[in-house]
């Protein structure tokens, strides 16, 4: 490991070392497997480069390219064609590398990890067939224009080498390569064993495959392939078609095993173990990349799940989980904090049972719509009932699973909000002054009472020579005298009668179900009312008189106050301190 302090030799070390691999592995095939004189039949430098392009960074691709294209054209100087077609060649292979990573980076963007069978189309058909026929191609130009060979029969040598060296060794690449690049272990500690023993058993498995005559006995490598993808950890199910290629390829070389024993010479022998190869990986790549896709997804449900556990275990928010039936399948603790509700003993228990009764119906329609639309949270507020029977005011979000008709709801306690909003709205509708009803509260009240077909009557009255009692004793004594006022309206008034303060010193009163005559006598008492009423303002007893007008409600509001209206001021012309009625 290079110390971090040396950055710029940690810039190179990837590179020098990637060269030196290539140069070993193309060396090694070069001079082992060109069994005609023609190109080799064995071909993994190309996987072994684009995996680790695909994987670092993109800043190192261009020394790295440098340097294997150095090291191709070295062995293909001592090793193979010579130095005539080494440079030529070099650039085929280095463009084959280069091809294949950004292919299958632009397969990987495209479709993993959602689409398996979009992904695997374009692996077999990129990397497995367009990159070998291309580079094929270039290869072809080159050694037919320069050297004395055969171009049919290196085109499928090249073709099935190629395409077999990269369709079984890039996994393996990629998945050594990312976990180098980014720290990560290649197996976690408790596979590790698994992974060796896997390791161990395809070894002495191939071991023995191959080196006995029985053709049949091959698909039992094949076989452990398939398996292993199912249920060994990606890293693993990679490396044991390499085993396979590396064993086997070794053993039909030196004449043994069941290929060996075919009537061939040895470069079709070797086509057809490479075939055999490339039928395994075919094989076991659907099935590995599949259940890598389910364990990425079971990967992220369980952290999903966990981040989800931690926000409902700690959120004061109550987080149920109902299912289609409306029983309670999980509830957060919180809900003993808020409701008193062991979460435990709810578990089962119908949700409908917390609800207050005036508000299930209201519930059960949110849900459904919930359902009805899958993706779309609907709220609801509504009453639901403590454990000591107390209605609290709750506000309810739904969101439907689609798969179970199962709701998920997240529910908040909102009695305070609701008592604020409560105390916001008698704000609203209350003169601050006097406590009374303001002139807004009074006409919706009147307006409602006229619509509801109640037959009554309307009394106005302000305080008489008002005006003087501010001048006199300043604006101060003259809200003492408006609460007083206030106070004594509402001493002389019944229950059911409302009154308001609709405008500095003038008030109106509602009389529900009251005759005139009747209206009358109580305007009376409250002019008596007022009147006894004293106000000390220092040493001085403020006493102050209303006169006031009568009318009866009988269905036009704007009328009816129109005239209570005139009562009052003839009442005033006769003098104050009385009443009048309508004519």
């Amino acid at each position: 490991m290079i110390p971090s302090r040396f950055p710029a030799a940690r810039s190179i070390a990837g590179p020098v070392g990637m060269a030196l691999l290539y140069f070993a592995t193309a060396a090694t095939t070069v001079y082992f497997s060109r069994f005609s004189g023609g190109v080799a039949m064995i071909w993994v430098s190309s996987a072994l480069l684009s995996g680790y392009l695909l994987t670092a960074g993109r800043r190192v691709w261009p020394l790295t390219i440098a340097l294997c294209a150095l090291a191709s054209f070295l062995a293909t100087g001592f090793f193979g064609f010579g130095w005539r077609v080494a440079a030529q060649l070099a650039l085929v292979n280095m463009g084959e590398a280069l091809m294949a990573a950004i292919m299958l980076k632009r397969i990987f963007d495209a479709y993993w990890p959602g689409d398996t069978l979009e992904w695997l189309a374009g692996y077999y058909l990129g990397i497995g067939l367009a990159v070998p026929m291309v580079s094929g191609l270039a290869a072809l130009a080159v050694t037919g224009m320069m050297l004395d060979i055969d171009p049919g029969s290196n085109f499928v040598h090249w073709m099935i080498g190629h395409a077999v060296g990269l369709l079984t060794f890039l996994p393996f690449t990629i998945s050594f390569s990312y976990a180098v690049h980014h720290g990560q272990p290649l197996l976690p500690d408790n596979r590790r064993l698994v992974a060796v023993l896997a390791v161990v058993a395809m070894t002495v498995l191939t071991t023995v495959v191959f080196n006995q005559p029985n053709r049949p006995l091959m698909l039992f490598p094949v076989l452990m392939v398939v398996a292993a993808a199912v249920w060994a950890p990606c890293v693993v199910t990679t490396f044991l078609p390499c085993v396979l290629a590396l064993i086997g390829g070794m053993l039909t070389m030196r004449g043994e095993g069941p290929v060996a024993m075919m009537h061939l010479d040895l470069g079709d022998r070797m086509q057809f173990f490479e075939i055999y190869i490339a039928v395994t990986v075919l094989f076991a790549l659907p099935v590995q990349f599949e259940q890598e896709r389910r364990r990425r997804q079971m990967r992220e449900l369980a952290e999903s799940e966990a981040r989800y556990r931690l926000l409902s275990d700690h959120v004061s928010d109550i987080i149920m989980h109902l299912d289609a039936d409306g029983r309670i399948r999980y509830v957060s603790p919180s809900i003993l904090y808020v409701s008193g509700y062991d979460p435990a003993g709810l578990v089962g228990t119908n949700v409908s049972e917390l609800i207050h009764p005036d508000h299930l119906q209201q519930v059960h329609e949110a849900g459904l719509r919930a359902r009805n639309a899958p993706g779309t949270p609907i709220s609801v507020e509504h009453l639901a009932l403590t454990k000591l029977g107390e209605p609290r005011w709750f506000e309810t979000h739904f969101r439907a699973v689609p798969e179970d008709g199962a709701l998920i709801c997240a529910t908040r306690d909102i009695s305070q909000r609701k008592r604020l909003e409560a105390d916001l709205s008698i704000a609203a509708l209350t003169d601050p002054l006097t406590g009374l009803s303001n002139r807004r509260a009074f006409f919706d009240l009147a307006e409602r009472t006229v619509a509801s077909g109640v037959i009554g009557c309307i009394v106005v009255f302000d305080i008489d020579h008002f005006k003087a009692v501010n001048d006199r004793f300043g604006h101060g004594a003259g809200d003492m005298v408006l609460a007083s006022v206030a106070q004594a309206a509402r001493r002389a008034l019944r229950q059911t009668d409302h009154i308001a303060r609709i405008g500095g010193e003038e008030f109106a009163v509602i009389l529900p179900e009251t005759r005139i005559d009747h209206a009358e006598k109580i305007c009376v008492r409250l002019c008596k009312e007022i009147s006894r009423s004293a106000v000390p303002v220092g040493s001085v007893i403020v006493r102050v008189t209303v006169s006031a007008g009568i009318a009866v409600l009988d269905g036009d509001l704007s009328d009816t106050l129109s005239r209570a209206d005139a009562a009052l001021y003839r009442a005033k012309s006769a003098g104050r301190d009385r009443t009048a009625v309508a004519a």
